[in-house]
């Protein structure tokens, strides 16, 4: 069987693999190594060669949506009548409770319902789903939220004039694309704003080699770092903010990732008042990847590097530059990019306050970091 993600833009269409996926690898009988993933231009082709994986979907589905919104409650507000924001208080997941706006919320425990109470059918992800379902600009259903799309706004565009139309898709795309956002998003807070990260990518894989990305091992001490970097006041680029979230995935994760064309997009989103998008990038991995495996075979403490550049100490004094320019040396590839980076180190170190015993702390293993290693490392990724 083939089933096709819809087609409507590189996130939404990556969350919607992602939930797909999650289900999938549930079902006990199903062989991840039979589900074949075929990404192309941020649309995804779906393999499955096992009638196992597809006899146990639904099951698992509505498995997976129970354990997401507390049914009693929801019976409970259905009685009630209630309005639709208060739906959000059914939701039990931790990350769509935190990640999402209440707004967002709501919507996600409506659409996960209806999917709950509507028999799953394959056939729903057709290549023709978005006409098949009249989605879009011109389209009915449900409007796409933002954290689910991005940067797509609201304006049709017509001959002399600009008309308010939202992107409309039905409840399945919304639900498929919570349980993705659920399961393979990695989200950061500043303040009111939400940094989100996931992977897409081009070529053919299998679930069994990405397995491990529905795992939130994969992101937890790079969230953790961002979150500790954001809460120092750090003024970190988005190409740094990917560094970061890349390479403190588990070594073994990031080295055995299959040897595919893997992009991150890296959005931004206020969950506040203004709730807008405030940033949304689509990087390429592959630079990021290759600079930091050519570092790390001359030098295997750049992860305790970037935890001390983000100190508190260092921040005060320009350690997020730093990482600012390894990040975007890690993309250029150019040997004043290499210097500029130990420059900068070098810098840091000497501005460090030895009075201060946290900034005398940081400084003293910042020097001992600070060996020829390092430099064989940068020149080493230049090729």
């Amino acid at each position: 069987m083939e089933i096709y993600t819809p087609g409507h833009n590189y996130l939404t269409d990556t969350l919607i693999m992602w939930g797909l996926m999650s289900v999938f690898r549930r079902i006990k009988s199903c062989d991840p190594a039979e589900i074949q993933i075929v990404g192309r231009g941020g649309r995804y082709q779906i393999i499955i060669k096992d009638e196992n994986c597809i006899n146990g979907f639904i099951t698992e589905l509505n498995e997976a949506i129970r354990e997401r919104v507390d049914q009693s409650q929801y019976q409970s507000l259905v009685e009630q009548n209630a309005k639709k924001r208060k739906f959000r208080e059914c939701l039990i997941s931790t990350s769509l409770r935190d990640g999402l706006d209440p707004d967002t919320q709501s919507g996600v425990v409506l659409a996960l319902q209806f999917l709950l109470e509507k028999e799953f059918n394959f056939n729903v992800f057709s290549i023709n789903h978005i006409d098949e379902q009249n989605e879009g600009r011109l389209g009915r259903g449900e409007t796409l939220y933002l954290p689910f799309s991005g940067i797509y706004g609201k304006y049709l565009t017509r001959e002399y004039k600009y008309e308010e139309k939202s992107y409309r898709v039905c409840p399945l795309c919304i639900a498929f694309s919570a349980l993705g956002f659920d399961s393979a998003v990695a989200i950061a807070r500043r303040r009111t704003e939400r940094i989100y990260a996931v992977f897409g990518f081009d070529g053919s894989t299998t679930l069994e080699k990405i397995n491990a990305l529905l795992d939130s091992i994969w992101y937890e001490d790079g969230v953790n770092t961002l979150n500790k970097a954001f809460r120092n006041n750090a003024s970190l680029t988005t190409l740094a903010q990917a560094f970061i979230v890349f390479l403190k995935m588990p070594r073994e994760i990031r080295r055995t990732l299959p040897q595919i064309s893997w992009y991150m997009i890296l959005y931004s989103y206020d969950v506040g008042r203004t709730k807008r998008i405030t940033n949304f990038q689509i990087l390429d991995m592959a630079p990021i990847r290759n600079a930091i495996q050519y570092i790390e075979e001359e030098y295997e403490y750049l992860p305790r590097l970037v935890d001390l550049l983000l100190d508190k100490s260092s921040i005060e004094k320009g350690g997020d530059e730093v990482l600012n320019a390894l990040s975007e040396f890690a993309i250029a590839r150019r040997l004043d990019g290499a210097y500029r980076v130990l420059r900068l180190l070098k810098s840091l170190i000497d501005r460090l306050d030895e009075k201060k015993p946290p900034s005398r702390r940081v400084k003293n293993e910042l020097y001992g970091l600070l060996t020829p290693n390092i430099a064989m490392g940068l020149l080493k990724s230049l090729g």
